[in-house]
């Protein structure tokens, strides 16, 4: 049975996915779809997150479990980062994440929902403190999500493709 591709399926696609669904859509001769994928694509590129709009992701280069601390019923801490706190409650409510990855070509390894934080001291780095995060993990591996240099990205609450708390 062939997928039935609504907009807001399409709006959950990621780039390159979308665009894969476009060319099969052009191919098969179904404009509905080609006009719905390239109206999105175009949105996309001329919207780009607000500065202002909330943090709702972070995505972080990690290795793997240094210096997360596993509690008994699966909840961890994940390591220290140099992150605003001002981002921090607005993403928690939010039903915020953390994804942790050994790189940005990587799926994560470890991920999960936004519960608290706290400032600690750090080991590595010129800075003294920052950020650790309290988190409750979910399943499935997230992609990396932004495109900026270094070792964190952010995704914010008016980013395309939109992410659904689970």
């Amino acid at each position: 049975m062939p997928i039935v591709w609504t907009e807001d399926r399409l709006l959950a696609l990621a780039p390159p996915r979308l665009e894969q669904v476009r060319q099969n859509a052009l191919a098969q001769q179904n404009q509905i779809v080609v006009d719905i994928c390239t109206a999105i694509q175009t949105s996309r590129s001329k919207r780009l997150a607000s500065p202002e709009s909330p943090v709702i992701g972070f995505h972080l280069v990690y290795d793997p479990d240094y210096e997360v601390n596993e509690l008994a019923d699966g909840r961890f801490w994940s390591g220290v980062w140099l992150v605003d706190k001002a981002l921090c409650d607005p993403a928690i409510k939010l039903g915020g994440y953390v994804a942790l990855h050994l790189g940005k070509q990587r799926s994560s390894y470890r991920q999960g929902f936004l519960l608290d934080w706290r400032i600690e001291a750090r080991i590595k780095g010129r800075k003294p403190t920052g950020i650790t995060f309290f988190l409750q993990p979910f399943d499935g591996p997230m992609q990396w999500f932004g495109d900026v240099a270094g070792d964190r990205s952010y995704r914010r609450l008016d980013d395309e493709p939109r992410w659904v708390p689970g």
